[in-house]
């Protein structure tokens, strides 16, 4: 099958319109700002969204160091509009890879098998 990227503002008004959606890896290209700007939009609503989406873990990573959060960021810390609820060790599933669980405004992000690394 050929693979159609979604175009960035019809992903926006996706988001902005359904209460659960969930993307595949390539799908929907996000550049730093792009990720931003969806967690802007997701954040704004009342309603619990829940959005799904697979990236690479060196570019989550990147974007995450951006805002100053890394591995060692600890439960309770805020760091901009973020708040780390906890990188738990339970959470462990070899070595480099973790879960991360951050609130951002009225946005709760977990991302699970995080390479840190």
């Amino acid at each position: 099958l050929l693979q159609t990227h979604i175009p960035i503002g019809l992903f926006y008004k996706m988001i902005s319109l359904h209460k659960y959606l969930s993307f595949d890896y390539g799908y929907v290209i996000l550049t730093f700002n792009e990720w931003n700007n969806a967690l802007e939009i997701i954040s704004d609503h009342r309603n619990l969204r829940i959005v799904k989406f697979t990236m690479e873990s060196a570019t989550i990573v990147s974007y995450l160091r951006s805002y100053g959060i890394s591995e060692s960021s600890e439960d309770g810390e805020r760091v901009g509009e973020f708040e780390v609820l906890g990188n738990y060790p339970e959470d462990m599933i070899c070595h480099s890879y973790a879960s991360i669980h951050l609130r951002f405004k009225n946005c709760w992000i977990s991302i699970r098998s995080l390479e840190w690394t």
